[in-house]
C-alpha cells in the first residue's frame, strides 16, 4: 500500500486531511512539526511527505534540508501544504527539492490526489464505496463551522453612582 506522512502543527487539519487521503486508498501516517516526521521517517519510510512550512521545533524548510541531505530520504517525495505564500520562500522550497508547493487556500482534493497519483501512483486499492465526490463533500462538511444558537441576554438594570 502507498504510504503518505501527513506534518502539520495543526491538529484539524492533519485530522482532514488524513481522513480525505484514508478514503482514498493511502495508508497515512501524521506527525505534528519536523522532528516528529524525521524519527517516523527512520522507521516507516513513506512514499511521500506532505507538510506544512509553519511548524514548532522545526520547520518545512529545516525538515525538507535535512531530508534531502540524508542519502536514504533524498528520494522521498515531499509536498508543502501551507498558507505561508511568500514568493521567497516557495523559491526556497523548489531550490531544496520540493516537487509541489501547494496553498491551503486553494486545495482541492481531486487536484491533490492527481498530484499524488504523478508521483507516487494511486493507491493500491481505492475504496469503491467511497468515491472522490463523496470525499470531497465529507471534507466540505467538515470545514462548515457548527450552528450556534443565539442566546437572549437579559436587561440588567444598573445605577451607578
Amino acid at each position: 500500500m502507498k504510504t503518505i506522512l501527513l506534518v502539520d502543527n495543526i491538529s484539524f487539519c492533519r485530522e482532514l486531511f488524513s481522513l480525505a487521503l484514508r478514503r482514498a486508498g493511502y495508508d497515512v501516517s501524521t506527525a505534528s512539526d519536523g522532528l516528529e516526521a524525521l524519527d517516523i521517517v527512520k522507521s516507516k519510510m513513506p512514499d511521500l511527505i506532505i507538510m506544512d512550512a509553519k511548524m514548532p521545533n522545526m520547520d518545512g524548510l529545516t525538515t525538507l534540508r535535512v531530508l534531502r541531505s540524508t542519502p536514504d530520504f533524498r528520494t522521498i517525495h515531499v509536498f508543502m501544504l501551507t498558507t505561508l505564500e511568500d514568493r521567497t520562500h516557495i523559491l526556497q522550497a523548489s531550490k531544496i527539492g520540493v516537487q509541489e508547493y501547494i496553498l491551503k487556500s486553494q486545495f482541492a482534493l481531486d487536484t491533490m490526489l492527481a498530484r499524488i497519483e504523478k508521483y507516487i501512483g494511486p493507491p493500491a486499492t481505492r475504496t469503491p464505496s467511497t468515491p472522490i465526490i463523496e470525499i470531497n463533500e465529507s471534507i466540505s462538511a467538515a470545514e462548515t463551522p457548527p450552528q450556534t444558537s443565539q442566546i437572549e441576554m437579559p436587561e440588567i438594570e444598573a445605577d451607578f453612582v
